[in-house]
């Protein structure tokens, strides 16, 4: 049987078919990766991403693009059995920081479950 997907969880497949995917280095379950887009973008050059292999969960991220490096650091919380974001750190190439947290959150209330089916 097909393990239940987490939208918020890592998928590999789906940027495999966006990205050119090397390991760069690997400690204990979090393994990092680089990321270089298969078409020319404006938007980044290529982007770093921190797995944790246990989790299956993005714990940071960094995009360089051409006005600098953006770092964005992952936190998550457990809620029903599901790692869903918690907060979201951000330091933005001009040296901002911005946080953004996620709260209160409401899953699927009032919609059928067959919205929601993988197919």
């Amino acid at each position: 049987m097909e393990q239940d997907k987490n939208p918020m969880q890592f998928q590999t497949q789906d940027y495999l078919k966006t990205h050119k995917i090397k390991l760069i280095s690997s400690n204990g379950n979090l393994l990092k990766f680089e990321l270089i887009p298969r078409k020319d973008t404006l938007l980044y050059s290529k982007m770093e991403m921190m797995i944790d292999t246990v989790e299956n969960t993005v714990k940071e991220v960094k995009i360089y693009s051409r006005t600098g490096i953006q770092r964005m650091l992952m936190e998550y919380q457990n809620i029903n059995g599901r790692k869903i974001l918690k907060r979201i750190k951000m330091l933005m190439p001009n040296g901002m920081l911005v946080e953004m947290d996620y709260r209160n959150y409401r899953v699927n209330q009032g919609l059928n479950e067959k919205f929601f089916e993988i197919k």
